[in-house]
C-alpha cells in the first residue's frame, strides 16, 4: 500500500535513471512476486487499489488489476476504487476501472454512488463517461436524494444541464419530499432555479410538509428566487402543511422586502393559518415593526384574531413589545379585545409584567377593572405573580 501512493519524488542531486512511475511500479512488482498480500488493508479497509486510484496512478492501478487485486473492495465506509476515482474527477482511472469490470452503481454505506459524487463534485466529464457506461442516474442516497438533487444543491448548472439531456428525472423527491426545484430555491440559486423550470420541473410540488419551492425562498429571503418562481406562475397562496402561507414566513423571518414584493403580487394578506394566525399577528409577536407597518398600509385586518381569540394587540402586550404596541394603538386596534376566555390586553400584560404595555394601555384608554370570564382582573393575576412595579402602576391609575 505504501508503495501504490508513493509519489516517489527526486531529492537533491540525486540522479535515477528511472521515472518516479516506474520505480513505483518495480517496488509493487516486487513486493507482489515475494508474495505480498494485494488486499491487506489499512484499519479504515483502504486498498492498495484505492490508494492507488485515488492518486490517479492508472499504472499502478492496472499493475494490481494484473495480479488479482478485487476491483471493488470497499473501505470501511462502502467506498470503492471507482467512488474515490470519481469523487477526484480521474476520468483516465475511472475510465481503466470501468474497462476492467467495475461495479458502476456500487454504493457507500449511506448509498451513495459513483455518480453522486463526481455530481456533487462538479465533474461533468467524469458524469459523462460515468452515463456513457449507463450509470443508473435516478441512483437514489439513504436520504432518497439522486444525483440531479446534489448537483442542484451545489450550484453546478453543467451537471444539473448534462444531466437532465441524459433523462434524469426533473421531479424526483427524496423521502421528505424535496425536489431538485425546492433545493435550488433554498439556495437562491436563480440560475439553477431557470434551468430547472425552462425544463420542465414542477413549480408547485411541495414536501411532506406541504412546503412549496416558494415558500422556502420567501423563508430564507431570497427575492430574486421569488421573483422568478412568481414570474413562471408559482402559486403565491400555497399553504405548508399547518396553513402558512410564503407570506406568513417572510413575516416570521423578518424578510422586508421579500413581504413587499409578495404583496406586489397580491398575496393574500389576511390569509390565516389552521391557529388562526394572521401575517400581522405573527409579525406583531416577533416585533417586526416595519412589517407590522407594511401589512397596515396594504390593508391588514388589525383585529383578526386566532382560533383562542388572540388578537395581534394581545400577542405584543404578551410580548412586552412596546414599540409594536403602540403602533398598534395608534393605527385604532380594538384595546379592550379580549380572548375566548375573557383576556384582556391589559390583562395579559399585566400577568406577564410588562409595565411598559401597561402603561401604553392605560394611557390610551384601556378598561383597567376589564376582568376574565372566571373574574380575575388585571390587578389580581398581577398580585399573584407578584409584580410589585405592574401593582403599583395599576393602584396610581
Amino acid at each position: 500500500m505504501l508503495a501504490a501512493g508513493n509519489d516517489a519524488q527526486e531529492y537533491g542531486d540525486y540522479k535515477q535513471e528511472d521515472s518516479g512511475q516506474i520505480r513505483r511500479d518495480k517496488t509493487v512488482q516486487l513486493l507482489l512476486n515475494n508474495e505480498a498480500d494485494i488486499h491487506l488493508c489499512s484499519e479504515d479497509g483502504t486498498s492498495p487499489l484505492y490508494i492507488a486510484c485515488q492518486c490517479k496512478y492508472d499504472s499502478t492501478v492496472q499493475l494490481l488489476l494484473s495480479n488479482g487485486a478485487n476491483i471493488n473492495l470497499c473501505e470501511n465506509e462502502g467506498a470503492s476504487p471507482l467512488y474515490i476515482a470519481c469523487e477526484n474527477g480521474h476520468d483516465s482511472t475511472v475510465q481503466l476501472l470501468l474497462n476492467n469490470g467495475a461495479d458502476i452503481n456500487l454504493c457507500t454505506k449511506d448509498k451513495a454512488s459513483p455518480l453522486y459524487i463526481a455530481c456533487e463534485n462538479g465533474h461533468d466529464s467524469t458524469v459523462q463517461l460515468l452515463l456513457d457506461n449507463e450509470a443508473d442516474i435516478n441512483l437514489c442516497d439513504d436520504e432518497g436524494a439522486v444525483p440531479l438533487h446534489i448537483a442542484c444543491q451545489n450550484g453546478h448548472d453543467s451537471t444539473v444541464q448534462l444531466l437532465l439531456r441524459n433523462k434524469a428525472n426533473i421531479n424526483l423527491c427524496t423521502k421528505n419530499g424535496v425536489s431538485p426545484l425546492y433545493v435550488a430555491c433554498y439556495n437562491g440559486d436563480d440560475s439553477t432555479v431557470q434551468l430547472l423550470l425552462n425544463n420542465g420541473a414542477d413549480i408547485n410540488l411541495c414536501t411532506k410538509d406541504k412546503a412549496s419551492p416558494l415558500y422556502i425562498a420567501c423563508e430564507n429571503g431570497h427575492d430574486s428566487t421569488v421573483q422568478l418562481l412568481l414570474h413562471n406562475g408559482a402559486d403565491i397562496n400555497l399553504c405548508e402543511k399547518e396553513g402558512a402561507s410564503p407570506l406568513h414566513v417572510a413575516c416570521q423571518k423578518g424578510h422586508d422586502s421579500t413581504v413587499q414584493l409578495l404583496l406586489n403580487n397580491k398575496a393574500d394578506i389576511n390569509l390565516r393559518t389552521e391557529n388562526g394566525v394572521s401575517p400581522l399577528y405573527i409579525a406583531c409577536e416577533n416585533r417586526f415593526d416595519s412589517i407590522v407597518q407594511l401589512l397596515l398600509s396594504n390593508g391588514s385586518h388589525i383585529n383578526l384574531c386566532t382560533t383562542n381569540g388572540f388578537s395581534p394587540l394581545y400577542i405584543a402586550c404578551e410580548n412586552g413589545h412596546d414599540s409594536t404596541v403602540q403602533l398598534l394603538i395608534s393605527n385604532r386596534a380594538d384595546i379592550n379585545l379580549c380572548s375566548k376566555d375573557g383576556a384582556s390586553p391589559l390583562y395579559i400584560a399585566c400577568e406577564n409584567g410588562q409595565d411598559g404595555a401597561v402603561q401604553l394601555l392605560l394611557r390610551n384608554g384601556a378598561d383597567i377593572n376589564l376582568c376574565t370570564k372566571d373574574g380575575v382582573s388585571p390587578i389580581f393575576i398581577a398580585s399573584e405573580n407578584r409584580h410589585s412595579r405592574t401593582i403599583q402602576l395599576l393602584m396610581n391609575n
